[in-house]
């Protein structure tokens, strides 16, 4: 079901990225009350979590913290489906043995953790999916009206 998940977050995230080429920047920096109070920053906060979770899971030696800080989605928006095709290829080309193996990290707050790593996968799959859906209340308070559903039932029914 990982595979599965993994394939459903890149395919939504790439829903995302065609709704966001078609948007007046102006949008993108909106204000509105939300976790993150933009579309923009909620859309580098799903690709810095997406990074930040693969240098942990890939047992990278320097964090890059945050990640986005070397891009503009004006500039390039493609960029945002980066960690997400890593994250794909990560679970499409591992081994259970991966799948079942641990991670050991720290948090942002500095305490150490140890966690299975296909439950990572999921966590980071699921937060993806929990942003997106505010980036598409965002979106309709912005007035775009007409978008996408990327609900996983309608990923599942096309594939």
């Amino acid at each position: 079901m990982i595979k599965k998940y993994a394939a459903y977050n890149l395919w939504a995230n790439n829903i995302l990225v065609e709704v966001l080429k078609t948007l007046d920047t102006d949008k993108l920096n909106v204000e509105f009350v939300s976790s993150f109070n933009s579309i923009r920053k909620t859309l580098y906060h799903i690709y810095d979590a997406e990074k930040i979770w693969y240098q942990r899971i890939t047992k990278s030696e320097h964090l890059e913290w945050p990640p986005s800080k070397h891009f503009t989605l004006t500039d390039k928006p493609e960029v945002i489906l980066e960690a997400s095709q890593k994250m794909y290829n990560l679970v499409i080309d591992g081994e259970d043995v991966f799948l079942k193996d641990y991670t050991s990290y720290r948090d942002s707050k500095g305490i150490e953790y140890k966690t299975n790593n296909e439950e990572i996968l999921h966590h980071v799959f699921n937060h993806s999916a929990f942003h997106r859906g505010q980036i598409i209340t965002l979106l309709r308070q912005a007035g775009i009206s007409q978008l996408p559903s990327t609900d996983f039932i309608t990923f599942i029914r096309i594939n």
